[in-house]
């Protein structure tokens, strides 16, 4: 028995990690693998027949710009020459969190050479699946926030007082991140409690799908987050907190024919001599406080402005 080339093509092509969906010269998707789902939260019948540029991917870079304006997509660049392309991005899951992926463009050519559509290749990005992996081990220690699948503040606190004895041992300079999600009671208010939960484990989602291996994020309580940055100096220290408040603004759940979305406030901190946990941390509080007084959706550090 011969094998069908579109078959075969599938079988192979649904087999792959990465996923993978093509797009004819209309901007159409016309094909989405397996692996789309898995990655995205998207099945093929959910994008399938759909623009690109108004499917699932809605990319932003790192500073919050949409790359699916006419001039930025990548895939209208590659009908234009023909020239596979590459970049780093984030994009839309699903369940409204962002993730980070590298996304590959390529032409696909007919018999005669000419552009018949372009295959996007979506590879998860993530950098820190290992320290959130083994989670049943980690709930029987009870080190595990059961609504939003991060740390626990109890976690938390040891993981803080391993940093501290570090950094008196080696010098080893860490960050510290107090996150409070805003006007959070009118979300309560306004869509119930449940909805609020769900806002709760989009802005965890968040946190996990973009942490490097270095850092751990955890729920301090309620809508409060800790974040613990490794081998951070002022600006990176910044950087990796106006990030996380770009993703958060630009994440969104859907509910009915309601995109509800949230922004956070940040303080962030450096470790500094003499620190205990509750003086780095009371610290990182007062710069969330500050940011929540400076208009909210923002990073406020020490000797910086609010951003």
């Amino acid at each position: 028995m011969k094998l069908d080339d579109k078959h075969y093509f599938k079988h192979v092509i649904d087999r792959i990690s990465d996923a993978v969906f093509l797009v004819d010269t209309e901007g159409l998707i016309i094909y989405a693998n397996d692996a789309v789902q898995r990655i995205t939260g998207f099945a093929g019948r959910d994008i399938i027949g759909h623009h690109c540029c108004r499917s699932f991917l809605h990319q932003i870079d790192e500073d919050g710009n949409s790359l699916c304006a006419t001039e930025g997509c990548l895939g209208q660049q590659v009908f234009g020459d023909m020239k596979p392309r590459e970049q780093n991005s984030y994009i839309m899951h699903k369940s409204g969190y962002r993730i980070p992926v590298v996304l590959k463009i390529s032409p696909i050519l007919g018999e005669d050479e000419k552009i018949v559509g372009v295959a996007h290749i979506l590879r998860d990005n993530t950098e820190n699946v290992l320290i959130y992996q083994n989670l049943e081990e980690l709930q029987k220690q009870v080190y595990l926030d059961p609504l939003t699948g991060l740390f626990n503040r109890r976690y938390m606190e040891k993981r803080l007082e391993d940093k501290l004895d570090e950094f008196r041992r080696y010098q080893w300079i860490f960050g510290v991140l107090f996150i409070d999600v805003d006007h959070f009671k009118n979300v309560n208010d306004e869509h119930g409690h449940s909805v609020g939960d769900e806002i709760l484990k989009l802005v965890s989602r968040t946190f996990q799908s973009n942490t490097r291996p270095s850092d751990v994020f955890g729920r301090w309580g309620g809508e409060e987050f800790l974040g613990l940055i490794g081998s951070a100096g002022d600006r990176d220290l910044f950087q990796i907190a106006r990030r996380f408040r770009i993703l958060v603004a630009n994440s969104g759940l859907q509910k009915d024919l309601e995109i509800i979305r949230v922004t956070i406030s940040v303080g962030a901190t450096l470790c500094q001599a003499g620190d205990t946990i509750e003086s780095v941390v009371e610290r990182a509080d007062q710069l969330m406080f500050q940011s929540k007084q400076s208009g909210r959706n923002r990073v406020t550090m020490e000797f910086q402005k609010p951003v």
